[in-house]
């Protein structure tokens, strides 16, 4: 929906201060919450593609203030804070379903572009366990997502058939077919939709955060990448500017320690010890408890107005990058053995048994 040939088209524009589809629509903007901001947006961008992103964070500032960034903001006509429903709490058992039928649609597509009835999958096998993230969120929070978030989608409440509509790129859709296959989205459940570059939902996450805080509204964002988009500029930004204005957003980095069939050990700025571990925390994301507590924290520091958190997951990869990929290529076969039986569908499998 969101990252065509117009977005590249409106990163130029964003840059220069021409061509932008929006211009004259100010009124438009202004004064809407950053849900109907963002309906407004996505609307305009859709039919003229032709929003950079340096307009996202003007605009948004503006949508919530009325003022250009900068400028001081009265807080006389201040929102009321939200009073959605809290978080819930992890159900292990339900979960547990919840990903075996992320897992089934994985398998599923695999089996459907094999037989020609596909064109194009990306797997989330091994990375089921962030679906606990859904779990601390409320309905009025913002989710960006990346191409391995299925089961998050599922427990934030799409449905199988939406993300086989997106995997068809079908005309019912949510991007009408617009979009690659699987880069799925909801308006409805404020999901961002997935785009392609990696890393590019990470701006918007972050000017989405701005217009909450500015409108005293105390929802929050989440933003997921892989590991390999951690190098990307667009992550650095993003996470600048978050800390310079203590933005509510949490970024979840998942590290596979793969981008493609590169590894990315040696490159991670985790590991190179780029950040403060005062913003990061280090998360066993092969374990739905140890995601969920730890979404449970950012979350909550971020509705405080402390500011963002990077959750640094580690998981495994349990397939091959994409359907264009094959990863017994480059990856020892006893590698692949040793992350199989780390498998967070069956490590929470033989947790609930052993619990009776």
């Amino acid at each position: 929906m969101f990252f065509g040939v117009g977005w590249w088209t409106g990163l130029v524009s964003g840059i220069t201060g021409k061509g932008s589809g929006l211009t004259g629509k100010a009124g438009e903007l202004t004064g809407k919450s950053p849900g109907e901001f963002l309906k407004t947006i996505w609307r305009h961008e859709w039919t003229s593609g032709l929003i950079g992103m340096s307009h996202w964070l003007v605009l948004i500032s503006y949508n919530c203030t009325g003022k250009p960034p900068g400028i001081s903001h009265s807080t006389t006509n201040e929102k009321p804070m939200s009073t959605d429903t809290a978080a819930k709490s992890l159900n292990k058992l339900d979960l547990l379903r919840l990903m075996l039928e992320s897992r089934e649609g994985d398998r599923r597509e695999g089996i459907l572009l094999r037989q020609s009835k596909g064109w194009f999958q990306v797997s989330g096998m091994g990375h089921e366990a962030l679906a606990a993230l859904a779990y601390c969120l409320r309905p009025s929070d913002y989710i960006f997502p990346y191409y391995r978030a299925r089961a998050l989608m599922l427990a934030r409440g799409m449905t199988t058939d939406e993300l086989a509509l997106a995997y068809f790129a079908k005309r019912d859709s949510t991007s009408g077919g617009r979009q690659m296959p699987g880069h799925y989205s909801s308006r409805k459940l404020n999901v961002f939709s997935v785009p392609t570059p990696t890393g590019a939902n990470l701006i918007p996450a972050a000017g989405t955060a701005w217009a909450m805080q500015l409108s005293n509204d105390d929802s929050v964002c989440i933003a997921s990448i892989g590991d390999a988009a951690s190098r990307q500029g667009e992550f650095f930004e993003a996470i600048a500017f978050a800390i310079q204005e203590k933005l509510p957003v949490i970024f979840i980095v998942e590290d596979n320690k793969y981008g493609i069939s590169t590894a990315t050990e040696k490159y991670n700025p985790f590991r190179l010890g780029v950040f403060s571990q005062d913003i990061v925390t280090n998360v066993d994301a092969r374990y739905p408890e140890k995601v969920y507590a730890a979404g449970l924290a950012a979350v909550a520091k971020a509705r405080k107005g402390d500011g963002p958190t990077i959750l640094w997951c580690d998981l495994d990869r349990l397939s091959s990058h994409t359907s264009s990929d094959d990863h017994r290529v480059y990856r020892p076969q006893e590698e692949i053995d040793e992350m199989t039986g780390r498998d967070p569908i069956l490590l929470l499998r033989e947790e609930l048994i052993a619990a009776g």
